[in-house]
Formats: structure tokens, C-alpha cells, sequence
């Protein structure tokens, strides 16, 4: 056989002791089987908010683990596999019978059916990363099959599984806890705090008026003592986490409603999202309370820009109009995946004057600005910098900060801030500085950097072209130019047995401080080996997979940054069988 199956003991006693309850109903429908032989547990949920993105499946935790067998949940065959550093790192995507396909992420090792050809591929290419479509049924698996092994490769942020059930026909992700999957849990969302802000038709205004932290008797039904008074067009964001029964982490809700006076003015179900929409994410919170540090607020209401499919009932785009009736009675209602609600409700009462918030008068708009629009394009062209965003680049129309120019002494290049950082890009936008300098031997050396602190930068992938420095900018900040001549360190290299892939590897320390590793490649003996670059580590793994290497042997490490600055280890290391 291909893959290694579990005997029906092992497989029955798994399910069993998954906390995962298969319904009759989803038996019949789905038949999904678990995707790891320990008891499942909830790490992330589908729809949960992450940086820059909604979560497109859920994560299981392996118990801060590498190395525990990833299951096939039903008949199929091996349609996709990727092997990237970043990402989903090592992942799997099987196309099923029953017309779904399961993704499985952030692996450290796939099983030997699949990993010959990925390593052939990988041979055959000099490189790491590689994707392979194989033909439909030439690589078929049964359900429970060990199709690899779960890790912490690509951009995990620890040991966990990612797992989704995708559309085969539209490759869209599903949330599947609507699929079978279900575990225990009967605890129900928790509910932190509710903003009010007071904002205009096309959303270009949108001030705090209140922060309020509403109070709770029994964790279900919560409420605000006191009543907020509001006048004009008012709108409301809250904050709140899920969590589910033996379970530690913070998880995303399922659906949110807005009622006001009995009649849902808002509401979204975490049910089936495109890739494309998933960056959405900083149209559906408040972008600048997050930026400030002070916790991630979900809209209820839809700014201009925010197309997101999961909003099924959305009145007058979610806005409050407190002409419309003396009070008004708010109820707010967060549901779970597992049907677990809370409540909360309030009043509002309408005043005669018009309350403004001194909230946001951080956003420089004092400065002289002009008006950047959602739907059009925008530019901004001055001696320091040229700045050029694409159509429907923002969620909504703002005021764009002039007086944009600072000084630092520690670059020999203007620093200037661009736009502002409580607004976010739906799209990348193209910066450009010029260069007046005579240093013309470095242009090519030349790379945009963002200042994220006083000491901390990063770089911008960016090319020197008709004297000026371009690249692409996904969020505004302070950014400026830097000289890149500096190569990559390579440094302290140390060998051990992967216990997961049963072969030696070499590890070698591998930092650069500015443009990044680009390319690398390592041979030992003058013969090539697969290395893989470990960026979250800062370090080059050499797998000496089928290799006959014993004693001294004679490693060489080459590696180049993102500007073309190459470094060269040569070592020789000892190896024992």
C-alpha cells in the first residue's frame, strides 16, 4: 500500500476520542473522518479575524508538536501540492468523491508517496519551492490514509494544523463546522466593549463618540446602564472573542446581528468567502482603533468599499438615524459555531445639538490635505516623492496629510510620511523616490525601506529605474531610501537527525538585515542537497535525505539578499550514520 493506514482499532478509539460528533445527517452528507489521531482542539476558527486577512479555515493543535500523522477525511486523490517557505509552507489539497477538496497546511514532512515526486521536482528544479498537480487518481488515497506529518512550516506561528474544506468546482474555502466537524462547546462568546461613533453618508467622517464596556450577570445578557445620547447619523463597532470547551485560545464568532427597534439593520454569517475577499478584513474593523493598539473592533455598519459576501442583511449600509425616533432601542446579538449566543442591549436618546468626538483629532487632518476618492484614481507628485494609487484603492474617501516631510540623521535621504497610518490600502500603491545623488555606483543598491520604530526597519522590494527607487507599498507609514551592500551573515553551523524525516540535517545561522535572502543553495561534497530557508528562524536547513555521507565532508553554503549582495560558507562538518 502507499499510504501506512491505522488499524480499525486505532481509527475507532481516534473518533472517538476526538470531541469531534459526526450528526447523522452530516454523516450521510459529508463523511468526514478527522484529520489527526489526537482529540481535536480548536486553535482558530474559519472567518476569524486575522492580520491583514480572515482566517479561510480552522487550525487544530498538535500539542505543540511536530511530527503527528495528518489523516485523509475522505476518498480521493492528491490534486495539488505546494512546498513554499512562506504561506501555507508544506500543504497538501485533496479533491474528493463526494465534490469537496481538504486543504492541509503548514506540514513538516509528507508521506513517502507524496514526497518522492516533491523531492524529485525539487532535484530536478535546484529549489526548494516547488508545486506539483499530479493526474487525477494517480496518487489515491482512502479515507483515514497518513498523508504527512503536521509541523510549523510556511508562516505558522507555532506547531498546528490548518485545514479547510474548499468548493472543487470554485475553489472557494467553506467554514467546516458546517461540514461535519463539530466540537463541544457551550460556552458562549464573550463581549468586551461597544463603540458609538457619529458618522456621515459616505463614511469619509467617522468619530468615536463612546466607548463603553457593557455589564453582565450571567455571561449571556448583557446590557448598558446607561443610556447614550446621540444626534444625527450614528454607527456601532463592538469587540468580542469566542472560546469552546478544553480549549485555551481566543477564537472568531460565527455570526453577529444589529437590531434596532426590533428591526435587523446588520448582520453577517462566517460562511463561504473567496480568497479575493478575505483581505477585506481592514474594511470590516475599525483599521485605526486597531493601529493605536487599542484591540480589534468589528463594524456594524459597511463603509463604501467593503464588498464582503458574509453581510446578509445590511439597512442603509448599517447607519443610525437618530432623527428617525426619540429613543431607540439597540439589541446586539453574537452567535458561536455552536449556536452559542449572547445579547446585549442598550438605549439610545436623541439630542438636539450635534456631538463630535476629539477622539481622532490624531490624525493630522489640522495639516493641509487633499481628498484621496475610493472609487478613482489618486496621485501625489513633490520633489521627495510620487505616490500612485490604482481605482478602488480605499475603503472610503479621507484626507490625505500634506506636510509630509521629516528629518532624521540617521539616513542621508529624506524621511517622509505617507498618508496616514489609521487608513488602510485595499490595494498596493506605487512609490516612488527620486535620486539626486553621486552616488551612482550604489543605484542598483538603492531599496525603500518603512520605519516601523526608531530602530527597526523594513525593507520595500523595489528597483532603481530612469533615476528614481519604485516599489509597492501595501499600508502607509514613514518610509525613506537606504544602501544595501551589506551581504547576508552565514554563520554557526550544527548538524542533527530529524526524527520526523529519519535523515540528517545541517543547520546553518543565516541573517540579513535589510533586503532579505532571496536565493540560496548548498551542496556537500560538490553534490547538491536540499536546503530550505527557515526565515522565521533565520536559518538554511540541509536535509541530507538518501545520502551515503559519513566523517568529514565538505559543506558550501551560497547565498544572495534581495539587492544582489552574495555570501559564501564553506565548512566541513562531521557526520555519523
Amino acid at each position: 500500500m502507499l499510504f501506512n493506514r491505522l488499524n480499525v482499532f486505532h481509527f475507532c478509539f481516534a473518533v472517538a476520542a476526538h470531541l469531534v460528533v459526526l450528526t447523522a445527517g452530516a454523516q450521510q452528507r459529508y463523511d468526514f473522518g478527522a484529520p489527526l489521531t489526537i482529540p481535536l482542539v480548536l486553535k482558530g476558527t474559519y472567518g476569524e479575524i486575522r492580520t491583514n486577512h480572515f482566517h479561510s479555515g480552522i487550525d487544530l493543535k498538535t500539542e505543540g508538536r511536530v511530527g503527528l500523522p495528518v489523516l485523509a477525511v475522505a476518498n480521493g486523490y492528491v490534486s495539488r501540492i505546494k512546498v513554499d517557505e512562506y504561506g501555507f509552507g508544506r500543504a497538501i489539497y485533496i479533491t474528493h468523491d463526494n465534490g469537496y477538496v481538504s486543504v492541509y497546511a503548514h506540514l513538516h514532512k509528507f508521506c513517502e508517496a507524496i514526497e518522492q515526486p516533491v523531492y524529485a521536482m525539487q532535484k530536478s528544479s535546484g529549489s526548494f519551492s516547488t508545486e506539483l498537480f499530479p493526474a487525477k487518481n494517480k496518487i489515491r488515497i482512502l479515507k483515514g490514509d497518513t498523508l504527512a506529518f503536521s509541523g510549523n512550516s510556511g508562516g505558522s506561528a507555532g506547531p498546528h494544523l490548518h485545514f479547510e474544506i474548499r468548493n472543487a468546482k470554485t475553489e472557494i474555502p467553506l467554514d467546516p463546522l458546517d461540514y461535519g466537524f463539530v466540537f463541544k462547546d457551550d460556552i458562549p462568546p464573550v463581549l468586551s466593549a461597544l463603540k458609538i461613533y457619529s458618522v456621515n453618508d459616505d463614511f469619509s467622517e467617522i468619530n468615536t463618540l463612546y466607548h463603553v464596556y457593557p455589564k453582565t450577570v450571567d455571561g449571556q445578557s448583557f446590557f448598558i446602564p446607561t443610556a447614550i445620547h446621540a444626534a444625527g447619523k450614528v454607527a456601532v463597532a463592538f469587540s468580542a472573542y469566542d472560546k469552546a470547551n478544553a480549549d485555551d485560545a481566543t477564537l472568531g464568532l460565527k455570526k453577529a446581528e444589529l437590531f434596532c427597534n426590533g428591526k435587523l439593520i446588520y448582520a453577517y454569517r462566517m460562511k463561504a468567502f473567496s480568497f479575493e475577499e478575505n483581505k477585506l478584513v481592514n474594511g470590516h474593523i475599525d483599521y485605526a482603533t486597531k493601529q493605536n493598539g487599542e484591540g480589534v473592533f468589528e463594524r456594524c455598519f459597511v463603509v463604501p468599499g467593503n464588498s464582503f459576501s458574509q453581510y446578509y442583511a445590511v439597512v442603509n449600509k448599517g447607519i443610525i438615524n437618530m432623527a428617525a425616533s426619540d429613543t431607540i432601542k439597540c439589541e446586539l446579538v453574537l452567535t458561536d459555531a455552536a449556536k452559542n449566543k449572547v445579547v446585549c442591549k442598550w438605549n439610545m436618546i436623541k439630542v438636539n445639538k450635534n456631538l463630535t468626538s476629539v477622539l481622532n483629532a490624531s490624525l493630522g487632518l489640522a495639516l493641509p490635505s487633499k481628498t484621496f476618492y475610493s472609487n478613482r484614481k489618486n496621485e501625489i507628485q513633490n520633489p521627495y516623492f510620487s505616490l500612485f494609487t490604482a481605482e478602488n484603492s480605499f475603503y472610503r474617501n479621507f484626507r490625505f496629510p500634506l506636510d509630509t516631510l521629516a528629518a532624521l540623521r540617521t539616513t542621508e535621504f529624506p524621511v517622509v510620511t505617507i498618508g496616514d497610518v489609521h487608513e488602510p490600502l485595499k490595494k498596493s500603491a506605487t512609490l516612488s523616490f527620486p535620486v539626486s545623488w553621486n552616488k551612482t555606483a550604489f543605484n542598483d543598491k538603492l531599496t525603500l525601506v518603512k520605519l516601523l520604530s526608531k530602530d527597526r526597519t523594513v525593507a520595500i522590494k523595489s528597483n532603481y529605474n530612469y533615476g528614481a527607487v519604485t516599489g509597492r507599498i501595501s499600508e502607509f507609514g514613514r518610509y525613506t531610501l537606504a544602501v544595501d551592500t551589506m551581504p547576508p551573515v552565514l554563520s554557526k553551523v550544527t548538524t542533527k537527525t530529524d526524527t520526523i524525516y529519519k535523515c540528517r540535517i545541517i543547520t546553518i545561522d543565516a541573517r540579513d538585515d535589510l533586503s532579505g535572502i532571496k536565493y540560496y543553495n548548498a551542496t556537500l561534497n560538490g553534490l547538491w542537497i536540499l536546503s530550505e530557508y527557515d526565515y522565521k528562524n533565520e536559518s538554511i536547513i540541509c536535509y541530507l535525505k538518501n545520502d551515503n555521507f559519513s566523517g568529514k565532508a565538505n559543506l558550501k553554503v551560497n547565498v544572495t539578499d534581495g539587492k544582489g549582495n552574495k555570501a559564501v560558507l564553506n565548512a566541513v562538518v562531521k557526520l555519523k550514520h
